[in-house]
């Protein structure tokens, strides 16, 4: 990477702009009867990210939650000292001021800048 490529990336980490991202998701509740692993089942086909996420098995007066989500804005992912940012031109123009698809930060910390 050459010192030029540096200095952009290091620039496009400082002012990565999450302001603008909802702080909460959208909550939608549904019945008590739906079978959530086939309503995720049919999430899955149509959305290439999506998760679900539910809690451990209670004793029968407590409720199970389940949370699913899918076709986020942005998908964000880290690792050791990489984060990687993946969304449609309109969002990472939000974002980072670029009109890439997907865009790779190296040398990072991705813990500390999404907490930032």
């Amino acid at each position: 990477m050459s010192r030029q490529q540096c200095r952009d990336q290091e620039k496009m980490m400082t002012e990565l702009k999450f302001h603008w991202l909802p702080r909460k998701p959208q909550v939608v509740r549904l019945a008590d009867d739906v079978d959530y692993y086939a309503l995720f089942g049919l999430l899955r086909r149509y959305y290439c990210s999506s998760y679900l996420f539910e809690s451990l098995v209670l004793p029968r007066q407590q409720d199970r939650y389940y949370s699913m989500g899918f076709d986020p804005a942005i998908v964000l992912s880290g690792s050791a000292d990489k984060l990687r940012l993946i969304g449609e031109p309109a969002v990472m123009v939000q974002l980072c001021d670029r009109t890439d698809s997907e865009v790779l930060l190296t040398g990072v910390n991705p813990l500390q800048i999404l907490r930032d």
